[in-house]
């Protein structure tokens, strides 16, 4: 599914409840609430934590994409450009291969102190 065909899919479940009119506000407590339920999730499953999450990491993403594609619709956002004025500038703010390194340094000192497998 194309993002412009999802935004248009999420408009329309929202109508059919009444929840296209929820304020910006209502619709980042609730994305704040559903990333929250993944970091539980993410947590768990590199064992920092022995609470095993209620719903799975699909359901997870589902419900974080239908929040951000329900807000972008309330406040006239097109996603795709959004992603890509965010993508063209972080290309910029974080050259390849620079970052690669400095990514798997990080990575690599994090497995370290939580003594994980970072492959």
């Amino acid at each position: 599914m194309e993002i412009k065909e999802a935004q248009k899919k999420v408009a329309a479940f929202a109508t059919e409840r009444g929840w296209e009119a929820n304020l910006p506000t209502q619709r980042v407590a609730h994305l704040m609430r559903e990333v929250g339920r993944m970091g539980e999730h993410t947590m768990f499953a590199e064992g920092m934590t022995a609470k095993q999450p209620a719903h799975d990491m699909e359901k997870q993403i589902g419900d974080i994409m239908f929040s951000l594609l329900q807000l972008a619709n309330r406040l006239d956002i097109s996603v795709e450009a959004g992603l890509n004025k965010a993508m063209a500038a972080d290309s910029t703010k974080y050259p390849a291969e620079e970052t690669r390194k400095k990514s798997m340094a990080s990575l690599k000192r994090a497995a370290t102190k939580f003594n994980l497998n970072p492959y």
